[in-house]
């Protein structure tokens, strides 16, 4: 299996030397601008921190824009980078791993992200459950003790769908939604399988039309868990109920446990569509890395 996207000690930029390319960001020049946009991209990741304090910060619109701009390239390079890797995974292996594809896409908009910090804070959080999880003697009463502690203690919960908050881009990126403890179906989702993972829980992916689930299944028992509605714990009849509801004709592939680079890939697919009218170049990266990693398959709804 693929291996995790390691954090690797870089060298650092002088603050001096970056302080006098950052200077330059409010140029009017288009020649001074292109050969600083030149060697930030050199830089990459290493400048992104000043980068984005500068998007932030910046009273010059010029300056503000021309960081910002250079963040998402240099965003877009690193997570290339990064989907060319589990691209190459998925021809050499049966599937991609799933921790490695979802906080892939966070280095998009995130190119200085540390992993190894979210990696550690999802540790963390498995090791709070795991004296939980002891007590009990089936999967239902496990996965009532993660909702327990995910949803109850720490606050995870499913943004409004009925406003703008749902198509927030932030709620596509892994680091954030740890951070905010908010998401969309699939990103919650994902929380709750690495959870798993990590506890030997068996919890898996399933492509439900407009609200990607969970999946418990064992040799002896099986039931569905709905993270974006506080972990509620469905049957098989729930969930048919559920397409009934909404109008989307049952087909039995629905409650299938999905791949790994087929939920990366809808993690993809709703942030182009997020994007598609106000970041072209983002969208077309994310189309192209869909295809790459899919190889021919659909991603699903």
């Amino acid at each position: 299996m693929q291996t995790l996207i390691v954090d690797i000690d870089q060298p650092t930029v002088p603050s001096s030397q970056m302080d006098a390319i950052l200077s330059l960001l409010d140029d009017p020049d288009p020649i001074v601008q292109r050969s600083i946009r030149a060697r930030l991209m050199e830089l990459g990741d290493l400048a992104a921190p000043a980068l984005r304090h500068m998007s932030s910060t910046a009273d010059d619109d010029v300056a503000r824009r021309n960081a910002e701009e250079s963040l998402r390239e240099i965003g877009r390079r690193k997570f290339r980078v990064e989907m060319g890797r589990l691209a190459v995974a998925r021809d050499n292996e049966d599937d991609i791993d799933l921790e490695h594809g979802a906080f892939a896409l966070a280095l998009l908009r995130y190119p200085e992200l540390k992993l190894s910090d979210y990696t550690q804070q999802l540790d963390t959080m498995a090791s709070m459950l795991d004296d939980r999880l002891r007590g009990c003697d089936n999967g239902y009463m496990a996965v009532r003790e993660i909702n327990r502690y995910l949803v109850d203690q720490l606050g995870f919960r499913g943004c409004r769908r009925d406003d703008q908050s749902f198509y927030d881009p932030e709620n596509s990126f892994m680091n954030r939604v740890l951070e905010r403890r908010t998401g969309i179906p699939v990103t919650l989702s994902v929380v709750y399988i690495l959870i798993g993972q990590r506890l030997q829980v068996p919890l898996f992916g399933v492509g439900i039309p407009t609200n990607y689930m969970v999946k418990y299944r064992s040799s002896h028992e099986e039931f569905y868990i709905n993270p974006f509605n506080g972990g509620a714990i469905l049957n098989y009849s729930d969930c048919r109920r559920y397409l009934r509801d909404v109008n989307i004709e049952f087909r039995q592939e629905y409650f299938e446990p999905v791949s790994n680079r087929k939920t990366v890939a809808r993690m993809m697919r709703n942030l182009a569509e997020i994007y598609r009218k106000s970041e072209r170049e983002t969208t077309i990266e994310l189309e192209r890395s869909i295809v790459e990693l899919l190889g021919g398959e659909s991603a699903g709804s």
